[in-house]
């Protein structure tokens, strides 16, 4: 058994017990289907003509003589989709009802050139009309059925009030099911004679597909229905596809996934049709992955093509969606890499999908960070002589390119220009009426430039590592210099500027009239070659480690005329405009310690421990900042998230370092390209994690197993 199986379990089944109605609501909804039903029954037969629906009459381009003929009552009235099955999902709940038109109202060939659509809404709205007058109904609204224009369908919320469940309504859809000869319907067949092309009739696969629709929904219900009869695991396996898709609103919509669509895929993997590969020995978790498997694979275009589905429009747009794929594999991802199972991650993160109140929301999936920050594409045609340049590629490629000439710290915006440059050219879009979210919170970081600072910083670093490895008039020669400070990694708030009061006396500086009143030290790791002469008491071993220092500290006068100052446990040095402070580490004191007291050894354990810590932590995050361009920025944000609410008593800059770095370890870093989009994550990160419970592990080196949890 995979270990925390049991505990993602309880989890999904917690869940499930939230989402679920429970009976009493159960049977409310019952009764006022019950209701509807007796309503729609009783509508008495009447003549039906175009003056009900002029306007959308004239808009299909039917005749008004066309489209007459005698209301009468469905032949059918049925539930469907999910209320049917006892799969339905809070919060959002809507209940479909099915009502067959009956053939008398139709002619034989009524499925060209619109008439079908036409008498179909006409239909609609005498049932419309009739349900107004019910008490029941306490508003009545038209929509459209999967975005379809030419097929209205109507929603009627009841009169009625259920604890704890939000506005729900119920949704009639005409069917067709007995109207038709479907032969008649096929993709390559032309129904609307007035679409022509010269001479010729093409085929109308989308008009016929319309129709054809309505004549399956009955069949393609049933089927659902049977599937999922007595099979309680399929049914709690449907609850959670539906609540993982609810929180992508990018794939959870008209022309992708929906609940209908959801079901339908797993009552045909559960069939023979569909291979057999769900059974009823296998739990709600197994299906639910099975189901997933399924829609990122080749199966569900070579499988379900030629089904009884619908609108060739409604899989195929699911299906070539890259978006749905990705979901999909990530999700898959999460489930086998991350702590618990990924419960929270699977089935209780949403992406944002809002930063405001514009009209339209545009998103970019990129596919590569790599491709995103670059600096160079290869670009047009040798004749934009104004728009490329000539440049020789490391392949030894000769070509056009575009160069995106910007500082490194805003490689993040390149982007940003292409979209405007499309935006402007291809739709007419002036910059005026285009509003970005990806540099939203730059103003927060735009103090200095970080990477500029930092090269600068590094250059100083070398040469005082330089220096120091040059010292030949210690006892043991330094063998590695390595910085410690978050400025030497990019990820320092507001980066350190050389300081004219940190220069040695051969440089000439101009005081600037403003200057910080204090220099921030800049920590340094330094360890000495190996010896087998050291003592092997640690409180001997400090003070052999003061002596060293003090050696340092007189050598760097001596031979480079730096101003340096030596004390028990570090020399500070400055050089260059900064001041750097040294620190001794000598790892076998680290064990020597272990099982000594007093509070002055237990002091200096703490800082030969932390100094080892802050080594290891150094070199990780560093090997994560080339790993992920956003990540440098998005650490800088929360720093200054964090001290700006006081709180950097209670968390240290390590610590913080830590914690986004556990969101780009996560199944989804993908989507973190966008600093914005990252700090959101962080944010909710603080809130919404189990801290009293679980432990947060940020597995850097992906060295951890599920037996490490």
């Amino acid at each position: 058994m995979v270990p925390g199986t049991d505990f993602m379990d309880f989890k999904v089944a917690e869940l499930l017990k939230e989402v679920k109605l429970d009976a009493s609501t159960t049977k409310t909804i019952d009764r006022v289907l019950s209701s509807v039903i007796d309503a729609i029954s009783r509508i008495p037969k009447q003549k039906v003509g175009s003056e009900m629906a002029a306007g959308f009459i004239r808009d299909l381009g039917v005749p008004s003589n066309k489209v007459c003929f005698t209301f009468k009552g469905p032949e059918t009235i049925q539930v469907c989709g999910s209320h049917s099955i006892g799969c339905v999902t809070k919060p959002e709940v809507n209940i479909d009802l099915l009502i067959r038109m009956p053939k008398k109202c139709f002619h034989e060939k009524d499925y060209l050139n619109h008439i079908y659509h036409a008498k179909r809404c006409l239909y609609l709205f005498v049932i419309y009309k009739s349900l107004k007058s019910v008490p029941l109904a306490r508003k009545i609204q038209w929509s459209t059925f999967q975005n379809e224009a030419r097929k209205p369908v109507l929603h009627l919320y009841p009169d009625i009030e259920v604890a704890n469940l939000s506005e729900f309504f119920i949704r009639i859809i005409p069917t067709a099911t007995t109207l038709f000869d479907a032969t008649r319907l096929n993709m390559t067949r032309n129904n609307v004679r007035s679409f022509k092309q010269g001479n010729t009739l093409p085929p109308t696969p989308h008009y016929n597909s319309t129709i054809l629709e309505d004549i399956l929904l009955e069949e393609n219900a049933k089927f659902v229905k049977d599937t999922f009869h007595g099979w309680k695991a399929l049914g709690d396996a449907l609850i959670l596809v539906k609540v993982w898709a609810c929180n992508r609103t990018s794939i959870y919509t008209y022309d992708c996934l929906n609940g209908y669509l959801i079901a339908f895929i797993m009552s045909y993997i559960a069939s023979s049709q569909g291979g057999n590969r769900i059974n009823r020995s296998m739990n709600a978790l197994q299906i639910f992955r099975i189901t997933l498997k399924f829609i990122s694979s080749s199966f569900l275009e070579k499988d379900l093509a030629n089904k009884p589905l619908g609108p060739a429009e409604t899989l195929e747009g699911g299906y070539d969606s890259f978006t749905l794929q990705d979901e999909v594999a990530w999700t898959i991802n999460c489930l086998d890499k991350c702590r618990g199972g990924g419960f929270e991650e699977v089935f209780m993160t949403k992406g944002f999908a809002k930063f405001g109140d514009e009209p339209m929301l545009v998103g970019l999936l990129l596919s590569s960070q790599e491709k995103s920050f670059r600096f160079v594409d290869i670009g047009p045609h040798v004749e934009n002589n104004e728009e490329a340049e000539l440049r020789r590629f490391k392949d030894g490629t000769i070509a056009e390119s575009t160069v995106w000439d910007c500082p490194l710290w805003q490689r993040h915006l390149i982007m940003k220009r292409i979209t405007e440059y499309v935006l402007s050219k291809h739709f007419l879009v002036s910059q005026e009426d285009l509003i970005y979210t990806v540099d939203q919170l730059d103003f927060c970081l735009h103090v200095g430039d970080p990477i500029a600072s930092s090269t600068i910083l590094l250059e100083a670093f070398e040469a005082l590592s330089k220096r120091l490895q040059l010292l030949d008039d210690i006892p043991l020669r330094i063998s590695s210099v390595q910085p410690l400070h978050p400025a030497f990694r990019q990820m320092a708030v507001f980066p350190p500027e050389p300081h004219p009061l940190a220069y040695d006396n051969s440089v000439a500086i101009k005081i600037p009239k403003f200057v910080d009143s204090c220099i921030d030290t800049l920590g340094i790791l330094i360890k000495l070659e190996g010896s087998g002469n050291w003592p092997l008491d640690s409180e001997v071993i400090e003070k052999t480690k003061a002596a060293f220092l003090l050696k340092i500290c007189k050598s760097l006068q001596e031979r480079w005329g730096l101003y340096c100052t030596a004390s028990e446990h570090e020399v500070n040095v400055l050089m260059a405009g900064y001041a750097f402070s040294l620190h001794i580490l000598h790892e076998r004191s680290l064990n020597l310690i272990r099982n000594q007291v007093g509070n002055e050894i237990r002091g200096k354990r703490y800082l030969d421990k932390e100094l080892f810590f802050r080594s290891q932590h150094s070199s990780m995050i560093n090997g994560l900042l080339g790993r992920y361009p956003s990540y440098g920025s998005v650490v800088r944000l929360a720093k200054r998230w964090v001290s700006s609410h006081l709180f950097s008593s209670f968390l240290e800059e390590e610590a913080i370092e830590l914690l986004v770095a556990y969101l780009y370890l996560r199944p989804f870093s993908m989507l973190l390209l966008h600093a914005l989009l990252a700090f959101l994550r962080f944010l909710r990160l603080l809130s919404n994690y189990d801290w009293r419970f679980s432990p947060l592990i940020v597995d850097i080196n992906e060295d951890f197993t599920a037996q490490d949890d």
